[in-house]
């Protein structure tokens, strides 16, 4: 109650009085319990001297209240204001399960095919379905190998065998992998450990049988790396799983740390995150068959709270299989929640203001977390809306805002406030038209200084933003316009949206100019991004659930006999203390006059019958601006009581109407009942990722580039690159063979007999017509490379021309397979003219000519043997076999080594049982027979 106590100053201005009145200034008892507003900045101004002597002492430059800045919403605050009535054994449930993921950006490189070869390998029985087993637990952290040891599957058995051999620093090689049996032995030679395991007679246990000798063997057989080599995908996968059970946010970054400390080794990257993925498979069931269950829980939903509503869009997608065959099957694509104590709640109790925002995910759903945040009387968050989109686009968000406003309909002074989405613009006009859509400062602040850089545009951006007067408002915009050209344009052209409080409607009684509240939502579920989306719409439900309850303890407990929310009057009693204007009063009307800093004086018309100020703060905000303060302390008594000046939305009533309901509680996931659509949700077709397409085209091999492994993109499917870089949209077909196959085996079974029937004819006919042609093409190319030698011979005058018949038998005795002795015998023949001197001098001529030649023509030929080895690679695979042409005949090496011949003479020296006058000259021979 205001009181006349603070009242020590008179002065008489013609008819009227004006009164000084004493009030000061302290800070709010907490940083949200103003209204949407920061404390006005303290600045120091001169005194005013009174009549009587005394000094007014202005503490604030009221000028100021103009520029408050936006507060983000604190989630949090209610439990620090009420730490005795919050739940510590939900919120300690919460906090345990889901931490803030350290490194959650996932991240694609190589794996070892052996890897993946050795995880396919690595299979186990069918589940068990006859008589109950007994489930038999084995010590994970010192596994115990003695003949007889049963384990339950023989997964099991395979891990207890990689954890020993990691803990005991020993290798091991697989024998044999089978189903039912599993054999190693240690690769040391000297080493005699073997261990064979196999399912027991008549069950699916499985038993080890052999195991007699221990390892005798230096550790891992002295190579240390081979420890890594052992850590495969399933045992990493198996020895995360309690880790993961305890907090699924846990990252492969985080993970490997803890596979570091415990086992002393430390494994790619890569080779952990596909664990993770393969650990949560088993502790949550496989992602594709996650969407499954979206059906599940909106039936739970909808059955424990009537009126609420969880709507799930798909589409159909056709996609064709390899035997040409276009099948059909339903794809996920977006998810709506809303609970009917949120969009009530928003409607019997909070501001018409919504914040809408998205968020990406990060776990294998690479799509958009969105929502739609509202603020209650206390300036906390109220969460009314959220889901799943697959991109940020018109349609997609348009879909969103429709079942949105079936909901809320379009209440009177609705604002919406977004930043810079994709489509959502469009989307919020299209949806609500007539709405007050705000526009994010901070957003539009940065693509400003993107374009016009300077301080004037920082000193008059924002202040242009903060104020209430459309006065101020203007001179700011002047002073912007006035400094550059084209600002104007600019702002009317990229930003028309509401983005200043001097344009805010007077029914919201909401003045942020920044969509921060989206943001504290987006940051209050950052650890949930990587589950699965029944896990996050889940969580986010128990999140709303432990607010609602705890806000629900706090109306019931602490606001009993109030009309107004207690903080946000004692922050008003608080800030209006220390307050020294000038008021001239007229009834319930006065002019309150104040001098700034600069000794300018500003008057303000306020009116309490209108709940009115000339400055607009009050009819923004709701609540009793500095001037409207003033003068109730100065009016005091009944009249001055700041309850009765405050809106309705901070009133304890509306606090409790918007915290009446409770989202309802769920059963857990393998109680559920399951539900059938009348088809299956597949999971949702992955398209192009965001990020800038390849500009440089990947060389060839031949084109002097390096060669490139094909490797099978794990992302889209096609091979040629890695799921890292994958830019390429998901074919809806990739993945769908195995299962259309075994869905549709016996309904196409004789359609695929048919095709296979007319394969194996069009086959029959192409493999003739290629005999045909490839006898022609060899005719061809003998022909061409007689024709050739021919043309070559005459050019040199090295042999007449010849004809066919002389060709042919050229080419026998060319091609005469020769043993040894005739060899030597005919460079005996060659040489027998000579002396020892003449052969020597002979056969030092014959090498350096030959070197002088190989040196000349190296490089040729080694480029004519690597075409000819890919060829005869090509041909091998393509089943066909190709008659050699008489240039490749020739240069095939033959019998006793005319290659090693070869190779010997470039060096200067002969192979053994040669002399270096047989090396020569038969190196000679055949490099003429190479060459023209």
């Amino acid at each position: 109650m205001w009181t006349g106590a603070g009242h020590h100053l008179s002065l008489v201005l013609g008819h009227h009085q004006v009164v000084g009145h004493h009030v000061s200034l302290l800070p709010a008892a907490s940083s949200n319990s103003v209204r949407r507003g920061a404390p006005c900045r303290s600045t120091a101004a001169p005194s005013i001297p009174s009549a009587s002597g005394s000094q007014i002492v202005r503490t604030v430059d009221v000028e100021d209240d103009a520029d408050i800045e936006d507060q983000s919403p604190q989630d949090d605050e209610d439990e620090l204001m009420f730490p005795e009535l919050v739940d510590r054994c939900s919120k300690q449930a919460m906090e345990d399960q889901y931490m803030e993921d350290i490194a959650f950006g996932a991240r694609f490189d190589d794996t070892d095919d052996e890897e993946k070869n050795e995880n396919d390998d690595s299979l186990v029985l069918a589940d068990y379905e006859g008589e109950d087993l007994p489930t038999i637990e084995w010590n994970r952290e010192d596994p115990q190998l003695a003949e007889g040891t049963v384990f339950q599957t023989m997964m099991d058995c395979r891990n207890a065998i990689t954890t020993y051999h990691i803990l005991t620093k020993n290798n091991f090689e697989v024998v044999k992998s089978e189903p039912g049996r599993f054999t190693i032995k240690c690769p040391y030679l000297r080493c005699r450990f073997r261990l064979h395991a196999s399912t027991m007679r008549r069950s699916s246990l499985v038993q080890i049988k052999k195991n007699k000798e221990i390892h005798r063997c230096p550790p891992l057989g002295g190579e240390p790396e081979l420890k890594t080599k052992l850590a495969k995908t399933r045992w990493l996968a198996d020895i995360i799983l309690d880790w993961l059970r305890e907090d699924p946010s846990l990252g492969p970054t985080a993970l490997v740390k803890k596979v570091v400390e415990k086992y002393k080794m430390k494994v790619p990257y890569m080779r952990m995150f596909y664990a993770k993925e393969m650990a949560l498979d088993k502790i949550n069931g496989p992602w594709n068959e996650s969407f499954q269950l979206l059906y599940t829980f909106k039936a739970e939903v909808e059955m424990a709270s009537p009126g609420s509503v969880v709507a799930i869009d798909k589409h159909t997608v056709p996609y064709k299989l390899k035997s040409g065959k276009v099948m059909h099957k339903e794809c996920f694509r977006r998810a709506f929640v809303c609970f009917k104590a949120c969009w009530k709640g928003f409607l019997d109790g909070c501001m018409p203001y919504l914040a809408v925002d998205a968020s990406a995910l990060h776990g294998r759903f690479k799509g958009q977390l969105v929502a739609a945040t509202a603020v209650d009387g206390h300036n906390w968050m109220f969460p009314v809306a959220y889901g799943v989109l697959e991109v940020e686009s018109q349609e997609s968000w348009t879909w969103f805002l429709q079942n949105l406003r079936d909901l809320i309909g379009h209440p009177p002074g609705l604002v919406i406030h977004t930043d810079a989405c994709k489509g959502l613009e469009t989307a919020v006009e299209a949806v609500f038209p007539g709405v007050e859509h705000r526009e994010c400062m901070r957003h539009l602040v940065q693509n400003f200084t993107k374009k016009f850089k300077g301080k004037v545009f920082t000193d008059n951006l924002w202040p242009a933003s903060y104020t209430c007067s459309s006065r101020k408002h203007l001179f700011h915009l002047d002073v912007l316009y006035k400094q550059k050209p084209g600002v104007k344009e600019y702002l009317d052209e990229h930003h028309g949206r509401v983005w200043s409080r001097s344009q805010f409607n007077e029914i919201c009684k909401v003045d942020y100019v920044t969509s921060n509240l989206a943001e504290s939502f987006n940051s209050k579920v950052k650890s949930l991004k990587g589950l699965m989306l029944w896990q996050i719409f889940d969580k986010i439900r128990q999140m709303i659930m432990i607010k609602i309850d705890l806000r629900q303890r706090i109306a019931s407990t602490n606001y009993v006999g109030h009309l107004m929310l207690p903080s946000l009057i004692k922050s008003l009693h608080e800030r209006a203390k220390q307050l020294r204007m000038q008021c001239v009063r007229k009834g319930m009307e006065a002019e309150v006059t104040y001098t700034d800093s600069k000794n300018r004086q500003w008057r303000y018309p306020v009116s309490l019958v209108d709940r009115t100020c000339h400055c607009r703060g009050w009819q923004i905000r709701g609540i009793p601006c500095i001037h409207a303060l003033f003068f109730m302390s100065v009016i005091g008594g009944e009249d001055g009581e700041v309850d009765q000046y405050v809106s309705e939305y901070f009133s304890v009533a509306k606090f409790r109407a918007a915290y009446a309901m409770n989202v309802p509680t769920l059963l857990g996931k393998d109680q559920w009942m399951k539900v059938d659509p009348g088809f299956k949700l597949y999971s949702p077709v992955l398209t192009r990722p965001a990020g800038r397409p390849r500009k440089n085209r990947i060389r060839a091999s031949a084109e002097g580039g390096a060669p490139i492994r094909k490797r099978k993109c794990k992302r889209c499917g096609i091979p040629g690159h890695i799921a890292r870089l994958c830019k390429n949209g998901v074919d809806p077909a990739f993945g769908m063979e195995d299962q259309a196959g075994a869905e549709n085996a016996e309904e196409n079974e004789a359609a695929i007999q048919l095709e296979i029937e007319a394969a194996v004819q069009h086959e029959v006919i192409e493999a003739a017509n290629a005999e045909e042609i490839e006898a022609a093409v060899q005719h061809e190319e003998i022909e061409a490379a007689n024709a050739e030698e021919i043309e070559a011979a005459i050019e040199h005058e090295e042999i007449e021309p010849m004809d066919r018949e002389q060709r042919e038998q050229m080419d026998v005795e060319l091609l005469e397979p020769m043993d040894r002795e005739q060899r030597e015998q005919m460079d005996v023949e060659l040489l027998q003219p000579m002396s020892l001197e003449e052969r020597e001098q002979y056969s030092r001529e014959c090498l350096e000519s030959t070197k002088a030649m190989i040196e000349a023509n190296f490089e040729e030929y080694m480029a004519e043997e690597k075409a000819q080895a890919l060829q005869k690679k090509k041909n091998k695979k393509e089943g066909k076999r190709k008659k050699p042409s008489r240039a490749a005949a020739i240069a095939k090496p033959r019998s006793g080594g005319q290659e090693s011949l070869f190779r010997h003479a470039a060096q200067g020296s002969a192979p053994e049982g040669f002399s270096i006058d047989t090396a020569a000259i038969s190196t000679a021979i055949f490099i003429t027979m190479l060459l023209p």
